[in-house]
């Protein structure tokens, strides 16, 4: 059940018209709805815009009629008396001389009561609200039973009545709901677990996307990988090739190198000595180190150092000769027999340089 407030002409009171609905009639109306997968948040009847926004300009018995099919309809009967909606109710009744009979029994018992009531002293006139023209047999009916006369008015279309009903009840202004409450909150209950299961799709789409493009990544990196493996392989092989080939190279540099190499040294060894200096051993070894030995007068080692100078910047065919030499050895060895004179030996190392790759 429900109601709606319904013009009232005095100020201090107010009118309401109780709805009543069977259960077993609104759960089909909602099973109607859900099998074309809407679920509605209200149900009210469109025909009760009409009544409430009507403003009779006399007394009047209201009949808005709406087929339900071929041989029947749906009217809703309000009693419009002195600016009060009295009594309303909606009947069923076919559309031909029964209907006619049960439209004019209807008035007739809402007629008894109103008397009984003492708002009602005669017959008002009846004032039709139809989609068409009302069957002949109820206004045939309609003029025998009202001598103030029968009015005709065209009804709405059903689209128009719609949205006026919907307008109504987002503004607020219809209070009539027939919803049951415990469907309701089951709907509601079941809009907000869908709007948790599609954010839990949501959730779990993109956390499968993410995956996706992980293994994905991680397959790229992967066929990267080998890529650079293989290439690694190849350029390693060309650099062990190329090494081996060096070694070769320097082996048989080192060969042509340790030929001349021994005669070179002794030739810049004699031609660099000064004066006053004799060498005593010439010792090669290792095809690299060359170990010289000498006496010089003891008042005349400053030429070892000037003879050490000229060996470190000796060259051949404009190359130095000699990778490296070390610090002079000088000691004093006195004089003998044979050498009057007081004399110091001499000795250091030199290294060759290698004329091989690098």
């Amino acid at each position: 059940w429900s109601f709606q407030n319904l013009p009232c002409p005095d100020p201090e009171q107010q009118s309401l018209l109780l709805v009543l609905a069977e259960r077993s009639a609104v759960d089909g109306v909602l099973s109607q709805l859900e099998s074309i997968g809407y679920q509605t948040d209200q149900i009210t009847f469109s025909g009760l815009q009409g009544l409430v926004g009507f403003e009779p300009p006399s007394d009047c018995v209201r009949i808005s009629w709406e087929p339900r099919d071929e041989h029947s309809a749906d009217c809703l009967i309000s009693w419009h008396i002195d600016g009060w909606t009295k009594d309303a109710g909606l009947v069923h009744v076919p559309m031909d001389e029964r209907g006619a009979q049960a439209l004019v029994n209807h008035l007739n018992n809402a007629a008894w009561s109103g008397e009984l009531e003492g708002w009602l002293k005669q017959a008002p006139e009846v004032r039709f609200e139809g989609p068409e023209e009302e069957p002949g047999s109820w206004i045939e009916a309609a003029k025998k039973w009202s001598s103030l006369g029968v009015e005709h008015e065209d009804a709405p279309h059903s689209e128009v009545r719609a949205h006026e009903c919907a307008e109504r009840s987002v503004r607020g202004k219809s209070t009539v709901n027939l919803m049951p409450e415990d469907v309701h909150r089951g709907y509601r209950q079941s809009y907000v677990d869908g709007l948790w299961w599609s954010s839990l799709k949501g959730v779990g789409l993109i956390y499968i996307f993410a995956v996706g493009i992980y293994f994905a990544a991680m397959e790229w990196r992967k066929t990267e990988n080998l890529d650079l493996q293989v290439a690694m392989r190849s350029r390693a092989n060309a650099f062990t090739n190329t090494m081996a080939l060096q070694a070769k190279v320097n082996i048989l540099q080192e060969q042509v190198d340790l030929k001349y190499s021994a005669l070179d040294s002794l030739r810049m060894i004699s031609e660099l000595m000064p004066d006053g200096m004799s060498l005593l051993s010439f010792n090669f070894r290792q095809g690299k180190i060359v170990t010289l030995r000498g006496n010089i007068p003891t008042d005349q080692t400053a030429k070892v150092t000037d003879y050490h100078e000229s060996l470190i910047g000796a060259q051949v065919d404009g190359k130095p000769l000699f990778e490296s030499v070390s610090d002079p050895t000088i000691s004093a060895t006195g004089t003998s027999r044979r050498n009057p004179v007081q004399s110091s030996t001499w000795s250091f190392n030199c290294e060759l340089r290698r004329s091989g790759f690098e």
